[in-house]
């Protein structure tokens, strides 16, 4: 399945959210290839455009420096065992 650059990266990082107990930033940056700031308004996006519901965990209290995952509480707009059954592997 041929997507566009910017869709294919919104569902990379929809599968690296909904597959890791607690996906950080760096850990996204590594294993997908997309810069932070990209990721960060991808996750803007996909809150704004589909509805999801994914939340930023601080824990930079508990350690030196920012340190944080996101977990993806709500799907939103988009149908999660549609999705998974036809984007899982992208």
């Amino acid at each position: 399945m041929n997507l566009k650059s910017e869709t294919l990266k919104r569902y990379q990082v929809i599968n690296r959210l909904s597959r890791h107990r607690k996906p950080t930033l760096s850990e996204m940056n590594k294993e997908l290839g997309i810069p932070i700031p990209t990721l960060k308004r991808i996750i803007a996006n996909l809150r704004k455009e589909y509805g999801m519901n994914i939340s930023y965990i601080n824990e930079s209290a508990k350690k030196e420096g920012v340190h944080g995952y996101y977990i993806l509480a709500s799907w939103g707009i988009i149908n999660r065992s549609a999705f998974l059954k036809t984007f899982g592997m992208v």
